[in-house]
């Protein structure tokens, strides 16, 4: 097999690059009920030593999240149930899905990534085949003029937000803006706000901060539950077109509007997605965390994008996205 291999670092070299001037630009936030402070101004949880680290659980549950130190200046992953202070995560990289070996039991679970336009199409093992996680093309496709519209208080914090039943699924129609670290404490250094935009794109969620975000009676959608959404509305060659918003969106290379039809009503916005405090992608793509982890600290997520393309994808955890909750 002739692959390469990329590391988060190498991949996102700008964004380590920056990092010293993200330090400077930080600031000190002391505000803290715990040894953690609340770790806004740096995008992840933050703690004072190595000694303070310690006391926070590394396990399955948390598996390569990402944590800064103030003592030493660095960052640290949970890894295999050890703190470790390696951001890079090597992963393997084909130069097309033609250069993969079989797959078989032996590499079951294994995933590679191929190399299309400016994204990378990931493909997983599973089952004794290389399964791409786009979602498929359907012709059960909701009538649009089914769909039932409502709206949803959140209790915790008054908001109100727009709902959307498509099929047998209902869907909020805006993006979650919800961050009361005293209520959910799981959500304090794991949220962000995009500046002055959170009234429009609401908050931005890495994978364990959007596990625990979403309101009784609603949840963090699964995988499937994204490939479902996807089959609803016509499949993954018409995903983009029938939830992208009517507005926002860039112009793609060839100079086509990026708008969508908003067919359905789940108004998709292009937010983009945040790393630590850097803002990629606004205007190009919305990105949602779906619950299913995929591998190598990577989770799935539904991404649709201003050229029309979109699918089920997956991201690294440490990303902050959109989160739209799905009613239990």
């Amino acid at each position: 097999m002739n692959f390469k291999k990329f590391s988060v670092a190498s991949i996102l070299g700008c964004v380590a690059i920056s990092f010293p001037l993200i330090f400077a630009a930080c600031g000190d936030d002391s505000s803290s009920n715990s040894s953690e402070q609340s770790g806004d101004d740096m995008g992840v949880p933050v703690f004072e030593s190595i000694d303070a680290l310690k006391k926070e659980k590394c396990s399955s549950e948390n598996e390569f999240e990402t944590v800064y130190v103030k003592a030493d200046s660095t960052f640290y992953k949970c890894y295999k149930n050890k703190w470790s202070n390696s951001l890079s995560i090597e992963l393997e990289t084909v130069e097309s899905k033609d250069d993969l070996d079989e797959c078989n039991k032996e590499n079951e679970g294994q995933m590679f990534r191929v190399p299309r336009d400016t994204i990378f199409d990931t493909y997983v093992c599973e089952n004794g085949e290389w399964v791409s996680d786009f979602g498929g093309s359907s012709s059960k496709a909701v009538d649009p003029k089914t769909v039932v519209k409502g709206s949803f208080t959140d209790e915790r914090d008054g908001k109100t937000y727009k709902t959307v039943q498509i099929g047998k699924q209902t869907w909020m129609a805006e993006n979650l803006n919800y961050d009361d670290t005293k209520k959910t404490p799981k959500l304090a250094g794991r949220i962000w706000c995009n500046w002055d935009n959170c009234t429009k794109y609401g908050r931005y969620y890495n994978y364990f901060a959007a596990l625990e975000a979403c309101p009784s009676g609603w949840h963090l959608p699964s995988r499937d539950e994204f490939l479902t959404l996807i089959e609803n509305v016509g499949g993954v060659g018409n995903v983009a077109r029938a939830l992208k918003s009517t507005s926002g969106w860039v112009e793609d290379d060839k100079g086509k509007d990026g708008n969508g039809e908003d067919l359905y009503g789940f108004n998709a916005l292009p937010a983009g997605n945040m790393l630590f405090d850097i803002s990629f992608l606004e205007g190009k793509t919305a990105i949602f965390w779906s619950s299913t982890k995929a591998y190598y600290g990577e989770s799935r997520d539904l991404s649709v994008f201003y050229d029309n393309r979109g699918g089920v994808y997956s991201i690294n955890g440490d990303f902050r996205v959109s989160v739209r909750c799905l009613k239990n």
